[in-house]
């Protein structure tokens, strides 16, 4: 009875904490979301499904749609990069590990939007880009670098970097090298190896960097603002137009937060029961 006690009174400052400053304000946007507004903004406490009900506009659905396509290209642009980077990490002696994966984190503790305003003035007409292809003569000076999906997703796929280089380098760096040793004494080479021991073993680092990575940008909106120039309108652009912008509907915008609430569970709850399930069919099999 007094250990019990003791373990509650432990979590309990954690427990408040997560009641205070997410509990209550998530039933507060719940609540909201169910209720109305009138011709100037102000909410009116009458209960609606209206809101919910815009979501199935096709103008509406074309902004999630969008919103999945920049989340997607940018979750494969930060595997593709951070993968083979975390591998090669995971491959160096412990000390020069923690060196590099230093150095590769040093430039993210800088604000993001200072490194947002930095890419603008590398990627517009007349920024150091166009300048240095102009000097090698590879651009005449007219090719527009920004306001343009391209764009949008190079500079979301350096920001996320970070969030997939870890997850799959711990769990590369966990590997035990006997495992490896063993697959090269059995026959198998460097790239069999690592197609058949590591890659199988980093799989639930490689879910994790996904789920880090695709989440966070389907609700990201100031890289679509900035680099993007606004023109392509994402679930983050349309849910702070709502809350703080020139859109000026609390309940629609409450009810868009808790849609992509729900999303962001389902994702985490696929990326976290996925490993599982296969696990369980592989123990079953055998």
């Amino acid at each position: 009875m007094f250990d019990r006690l003791k373990a509650f009174l432990t979590v309990l400052p954690i427990l408040l904490y997560l009641i205070t400053l997410v509990g209550v304000p998530l039933v507060f946007i719940a609540v909201i979301s169910f209720l109305s507004r009138d011709d100037h903004g102000r909410i009116l406490f009458a209960f609606t499904t209206v809101n919910y009900n815009r979501i199935f506009d096709p103008v509406i659905l074309s902004i999630f749609r969008e919103s999945l396509i920049v989340a997607s290209l940018a979750s494969t642009g930060t595997f593709l990069i951070g993968a083979p980077f975390a591998f090669f990490v995971a491959s160096l002696k412990r000390r020069s590990q923690n060196v590099v994966i230093l150095f590769a984190l040093f430039v993210f503790w800088t604000s993001s939007l200072i490194r947002t305003n930095g890419w603008m003035i590398i990627l517009q007409t007349n920024g150091i880009l166009n300048r240095f292809l102009m000097l090698i003569g590879l651009s005449d000076g007219t090719t527009r670098y920004l306001f343009n999906l391209p764009a949008t997703v190079f500079v979301t796929v350096y920001m996320f970097l970070p969030f997939m280089i870890l997850p799959i380098y711990v769990a590369a760096e966990s590997i035990a090298p006997t495992l490896r040793d063993a697959a090269r004494d059995l026959g198998a080479g460097h790239i069999r190896t690592f197609l058949q021991v590591t890659l199988p073993l980093c799989k639930d680092g490689i879910l994790a960097g996904f789920a880090l990575v695709f989440i966070p940008v389907t609700g990201l909106f100031f890289i679509s603002d900035t680099i993007g120039g606004g023109l392509r309108m994402t679930l983050g652009n349309l849910l702070h137009s709502q809350m703080a912008g020139h859109g000026n509907n609390h309940p629609f915008g409450a009810a868009l937060a808790m849609i992509l609430l729900i999303f962001s569970v389902i994702i985490v709850s696929f990326f976290l029961f996925l490993p599982r399930s296969r696990r369980k069919k592989q123990v079953d099999g055998r």
